[in-house]
């Protein structure tokens, strides 16, 4: 059973988003039969409700929390049972219908649509889902800083076929996303499509028939205070699209907003894309980007001024050879070895905890060939110094560095006319954002201060953990009957917005942070009240045995 003050709790999370007044207002447009028993509140409510406690968003399951969770007295309050009963299944059907069909924009399912009526539609599905997942930072502020990432939703419907390719690698910038919907037959949901999944022991294959949602998780600044894990923001697309574009149009929205996002943290799908659908994108908002290498990027890259690129970062021409190419472990951090670890697991763990204290060797080293930053110009580009003029590096080519002790040698690196280059001979040079763009970054790649922003990207992740884990959100293949882009969608924002509920509910209890009245609301049970066959409320009786002396 659900008690009435936690429903209530589930009601003013709905309420205060005013996405139910944005529905009715949009349904009051439309053509309706009679007065509707049901609101688009407490349905929104009890889809929360049911996404927290059954870990399924079936609408017979959310039927179910209607009317057979909530006290009956309360379902009279809510308007949903009447002198004719109780709310049944087929009203439920009929306005989560009413809903998905104002927001219908797809080719496939509405063919019918011009394309503007398809754009508009298209954006107004994305601003409702926006303002139902930005209410949970209303109180606590939205981070500003966000790590992103794409994690695949299986349709319940079987995919007919297989895509072209055996597998869409994560890079590459043809996802046949013209491919015919018909190639293979038509499948029940025609709005998916097969695309690359990361494989796991849990799905066994890299290939996905259904949607790929990109994630927003707000992270707190390096050193700064912690925050709730909230995913403020969520976009859907077919699977095989690579979800770029919805990234930076979410994020575009975000500043529109007003929110001031000034970091993003992706994985090396993102950056490894095109700097023009990417990193520049990122640049021309102000955003700064904190990402990981792709090994196809690593390497360098000899500049006309005397500088070399390696790894988004200006060096020294005299970088010995074996800085160039560093090769990143898997992971970076190497956990304490079990109490009752074997042999073999000891030897392993000593291993993977070798070739990290490789890297962050090598890094160290060649961080001592890397330019230093020295400023911006007023155009905003930036400007930097040689190490040998920061003080790392004796070279001929700096008189000032003739007197350095226990630093390295190198030599100068003059041209066949006995002359230095420009970034040797100026005591600063200018790096606009159009050398390299794609691979800039503030913390140099490798470092212990990379690592440590880079670390706070495993927040996404573990989002997503709690949205599909058995024990969280339980999405996964057949967690909803429920068909299409729309569908799907609205659906997995009410199951983002349910997980950012417990989410906030468990930071309180943790934090004693009560900023969010949800988290100080009264849900305790107060008792039950007796009632007749007839489902009224019996009259008050003394205690049993009748009144004491």
């Amino acid at each position: 059973m659900i008690g009435y003050r936690e429903f209530e709790r589930y009601l003013a999370f709905v309420r205060r988003s005013d996405v139910h007044a944005v529905l009715e207002a949009a349904l009051a447009g439309a053509p309706q039969g009679r007065k509707r028993a049901l609101t688009c509140d407490v349905l929104l409510a009890a889809m929360v409700a049911t996404a927290t406690r059954d870990k399924n968003l079936t609408l017979v399951a959310v039927h179910r929390t209607l009317v057979g969770e909530l006290a009956t007295d309360y379902q009279r309050r809510l308007g949903i049972r009447g002198a004719r009963g109780p709310l049944t299944v087929r009203q439920v059907r009929y306005l989560w219908n009413c809903i998905t069909d104002l927001y219908e924009h797809t080719e496939a399912r509405r063919p019918d649509l011009p394309l503007g009526e398809r754009v508009e539609r298209s954006g107004k599905l994305q601003h409702l889902i926006d303002q139902l997942l930005a209410s949970a930072t209303l109180h606590i502020g939205a981070a500003g800083r966000y790590a992103v990432d794409e994690s695949a939703i299986d349709s319940p419907a079987r995919g007919k076929g297989r895509p072209r390719r055996d597998s869409n690698t994560p890079g590459s910038e043809d996802q046949d996303a013209d491919e015919p919907e018909d190639r293979y037959g038509r499948s029940a949901d025609v709005d998916a499509r097969w695309g690359y999944r990361t494989k796991t022991y849990h799905n066994r294959t890299n290939q996905v028939f259904g949607y790929q949602m990109v994630g927003f998780t707000g992270v707190a600044p390096v050193g700064g205070a912690p925050r709730p894990l909230l995913m403020e923001r969520i976009s859907v697309v077919a699977a095989n699209c690579d979800g770029i574009d919805a990234t930076i149009s979410g994020l575009a929205r975000m500043r529109d907003e007003g929110v001031s996002v000034v970091e993003v943290l992706a994985d090396r799908g993102f950056s490894y894309k095109l700097p023009e659908r990417w990193a520049d994108k990122l640049r021309a908002m102000g955003i700064d980007q904190v990402l990981d290498l792709h090994p196809n990027d690593n390497g360098a890259r000899a500049h006309k001024d005397g500088y070399v690129m390696v790894d988004g970062w200006a060096h020294c021409p005299s970088i010995p050879d074996h800085l160039i190419r560093i090769a990143k472990p898997n992971r970076l951090s190497v956990g304490q070895d079990k109490k009752d670890a074997t042999r073999e697991e000891r030897l392993d763990a000593a291993g993977r905890r070798a070739e990290v204290d490789e890297f962050n060797r090598l890094i160290a080293e060649r961080r001592v060939y890397r330019f230093e930053r020295a400023g911006r110009t007023a155009g905003g580009n930036e400007r930097f110094t040689c190490p040998s003029r920061a003080g790392k590096l004796k070279c001929g080519g700096c008189p000032l560095s003739a007197d350095y002790d226990d630093v390295p040698e190198v030599a100068p690196p003059v041209n066949e006319a006995g002359e230095l280059p420009k970034a040797c001979a100026q005591t600063t040079i200018t790096l606009k954002p159009t050398v390299e763009p794609k691979l800039r970054q503030r913390e140099y790649w490798g470092s212990p201060e990379w690592q440590l922003s880079y670390n706070r990207r495993s927040d996404v992740e573990r989002s997503f953990g709690l949205l599909k884990t058995a024990d969280g959100g339980g999405i996964q293949r057949g967690w909803t009957r429920q068909h299409g882009l729309v569908k799907t969608t609205l659906l997995l924002a009410i199951a983002v917005a349910a997980s950012n509920l417990r989410i906030l509910l468990s930071w309180a209890r943790r934090t004693r942070d009560t900023r969010d009245p949800l988290t100080t609301m009264d849900v305790a049970s107060r008792g039950f009240v007796e009632l007749d066959d007839d489902g009224h409320p019996l009259a008050a009786t003394g205690p049993p045995g009748g009144p004491t002396a």
